[in-house]
């Protein structure tokens, strides 16, 4: 509806009374849109330098957090290069210790034999006697030597 026929029937001086308290209205309106417009963009402006405080904050622990992984990592590829090399290590000292167990073993098979020579020596010479002479009445059919510890029979 147009304004004219709204006011239709009332004073010049009212209307205009009238038509400054609406505008008045409206500019009070307006500024007190104008301040919480500017109270939202000191807000946002806020909210914006709190972001950019953070990304600097994510960033400085994004690359904290990715220096102390490159260093785990380096750590970790070290361990694996000892663990090679400490593996390398016991194998070559299985292998010396594998020679070293055989030749052990050989040595003891050839001081069983020589343990058996021996007690067949002996077994002959206390047969034979004093320069000779046979001093026992009965010959052993079997010979015993201990051999590291248990007796066989020969």
């Amino acid at each position: 509806m147009p304004i004219g026929k709204q006011l239709f029937g009332y004073k010049r001086i009212e209307v205009d009374q009238y038509l400054q308290n609406r505008v008045d209205e409206e500019q009070t309106q307006l500024d007190e849109m104008d301040s919480r417009l500017d109270a939202c963009r000191s807000h946002i402006q806020s909210m914006l330098s709190q972001i950019d405080r953070m990304i600097i904050d994510l960033d400085t622990y994004n690359n904290r957090d990715r220096s102390i992984a490159n260093r785990v990592w380096d750590q970790v590829r070290v361990l694996e290069e000892v663990r090679h090399e400490v593996g390398l290590q016991i194998n070559e000292a299985v292998e010396l210790t594998g020679d070293k167990v055989e030749r052990l073993q050989d040595f003891y098979n050839l001081l069983d034999r020589i343990r058996f020579q021996i007690g067949g020596l002996s077994n002959q010479l206390a047969e034979a006697g004093r320069f000779g002479s046979p001093t026992r009445a009965h010959p052993q059919d079997t010979d015993h030597v201990e051999e590291r510890g248990r007796q066989i029979e020969v």
